[in-house]
């Protein structure tokens, strides 16, 4: 049974999921990049960041292609705004 977001999202339209798709693939690759500066200071191969790393590169590719006219730059802040309000609201 879907959660309520989940829910909310799907009532709102496309743009509403093409925008949270985009905030969780760049989370993903905010998140890895501290990994990668761990692996590489360790001396470790950084497998986990990396796979992680594209996982969130194709979360935010798919997120581009499925919204009409794709994001800008600008777009990206305003995208995480849109899905901090679906939450808080």
């Amino acid at each position: 049974m879907p959660s309520g977001l989940w829910l909310s999202v799907v009532v709102k339209g496309q743009a509403m999921q093409a925008d949270l798709i985009m905030v969780i693939g760049m989370t993903i690759m905010f998140f890895a990049i501290p990994a990668f500066v761990y692996a590489w200071s360790e001396g470790d191969a950084p497998r986990t960041p990396a796979l992680s790393m594209l996982i969130g590169f194709a979360l935010s590719f798919y997120a581009t292609t499925v919204k009409p006219g794709g994001y800008d730059l600008l777009d990206i802040p305003l995208a995480f705004i849109t899905v901090a309000g679906g939450f808080l609201n």
